[in-house]
């Protein structure tokens, strides 16, 4: 849903206007919509909080102001001032104004605060692999990977599914170049079989292009183990 325009938040912090889903389901995932609101129904009960301002009659010299400029002749006797229902245009005014001083308030709020949260960048999937069960891994193990890209860095996402690591041991991630064998730890899988990992800086994935999943013991051996799950990495 796009921005709402100022006037239609000004109207749902004076409730006047409902919070239809839609606009519900922005506010909550819009901070900066969501601030304006808040600011604007500050503003509201303060000004609520402070009662009607009296109504006082203007003194002797400003009826003598106005009958000369109209031409009346004798000063007009002032009757008692009554209040007027507001116009529409008068409360279009008091809306814009409210608004005005909303974003005021917000204004400020942003220079104590610092500005919003930008939204986070774009992320594009540069690479996926699917894992199988190695020989010696469990029966029925699966999983996948996907290498994302966003502001210029790489993420490895792996999602398996399989037994529970045994005590004492738990899963790791690896990547293997298999044209030289070598391979490279990037992390340890939550309990849950999910981890997300930084792609290790200048690491060549034409070469290590094999993800790999092996069970490992608290030995203090950082060695690579038993493989539980491979797969090869492709665009």
């Amino acid at each position: 849903m796009p921005h709402p325009d100022r006037e239609r938040l000004t109207l749902v912090a004076l409730g006047e206007q409902p919070v239809v889903d839609a606009l519900s389901t922005h506010l909550d995932q819009c901070a900066q919509c969501r601030s304006e609101v808040t600011a604007m129904r500050d503003t509201v009960a303060l000004a609520r909080e402070a009662g009607p301002a009296p109504l006082e009659a203007p003194p002797d010299h400003v009826w003598s102001s106005i009958a000369a400029e109209l031409a009346l002749g004798a000063d007009p006797a002032p009757g008692p001032v009554r209040p007027i229902r507001p116009s529409r245009r008068r409360r279009a005014l008091v809306v814009g104004a409210l608004a005005a001083a909303a974003a005021l308030v917000a204004a400020v709020a942003i220079a104590v605060a610092g500005p919003f949260t930008e939204d986070p960048p774009a992320t594009e999937q540069i690479a996926s692999a699917s894992l199988s069960a190695f020989a010696a891994g469990p029966p029925g193990a699966t999983g996948k990977v996907s290498v994302v890209e966003a502001g210029g860095e790489r993420r490895i996402e792996v999602s398996a599914t399989m037994p529970p690591a045994p005590e004492q041991g738990y899963y790791e991630v690896w990547l293997l170049d298999e044209r030289t064998n070598s391979m490279v730890a990037i992390g340890a899988l939550g309990e849950n079989g999910h981890g997300s990992f930084t792609m290790p800086a200048g690491l060549d994935m034409t070469g290590y292009s094999v993800v790999d999943v092996s069970a490992e013991r608290y030995d203090g051996d950082p060695a690579h183990a038993s493989s539980v799950l491979r797969g090869t990495l492709s665009s």
